[in-house]
C-alpha cells in the first residue's frame, strides 16, 4: 500500500512539474517537444522510480492492482500528450491526425529508449535518441 502511495505521488509530481513548465510555451511543436523531453529526463533523473516502474512490469504485474499503477503513468503521459497535438492541430500547426495514437506512439519511442539504455545496459545517448525520435514525430505531423 505504502509503495503504491509513493509510486502515485511520483507520477503525480512529475506532471506537475511538466505541466507547469510548459504552461507558457506558445507553440504546439515546442510544447511537444519540451513535454517529451522533460518526461524523460524525469524518469531518467528518478532512477529509483523508473527501476521501480520495471519491476512492477516485469515482476509485479500479476498482482492485484499492479495494472492500474502501471497504467496510471502511461494515462498521464498519453493524455497530456494527446492535448498538445490536439491543440496543435487546432491552430493549423499540424495535420489532422489521431492524436491520441500519435501520444501512444511517442510514449512507446521514450519508455523504449530508456529501456535499452538502463535495462538493456546498450550505451545509447537518451537525449539524442529523443531529439532524432521528436524530430521525426513533428515531421510526421507538421501540416
Amino acid at each position: 500500500m505504502i509503495i503504491s502511495e509513493l509510486f502515485y505521488r511520483e507520477i503525480e509530481q512529475l506532471f506537475s512539474g511538466i505541466d507547469q513548465n510548459i504552461a507558457g510555451i506558445d507553440d504546439a511543436g515546442g510544447r511537444l517537444r519540451a513535454f517529451i523531453e522533460q518526461a524523460s529526463r524525469g524518469i531518467v533523473e528518478n532512477n529509483d522510480f523508473f527501476k521501480m516502474y520495471v519491476s512492477f512490469l516485469t515482476c509485479e504485474a500479476q498482482k492485484p492492482g499492479t495494472a492500474r499503477m502501471l497504467t496510471t503513468f502511461f494515462d498521464g503521459y498519453v493524455t497530456r500528450l494527446a492535448v498538445i497535438i490536439r491543440d496543435g492541430v487546432g491552430s493549423g500547426v499540424f495535420r489532422e491526425v489521431d492524436a491520441e495514437c500519435i501520444a501512444r506512439a511517442a510514449y512507446s519511442l521514450m519508455v523504449g529508449s530508456i529501456f535499452i539504455k538502463y535495462i538493456m545496459k546498450v550505451d545509447i545517448d537518451v537525449d539524442y535518441q529523443n531529439t532524432v525520435q521528436i524530430d521525426l514525430l513533428l515531421e510526421s505531423i507538421k501540416k
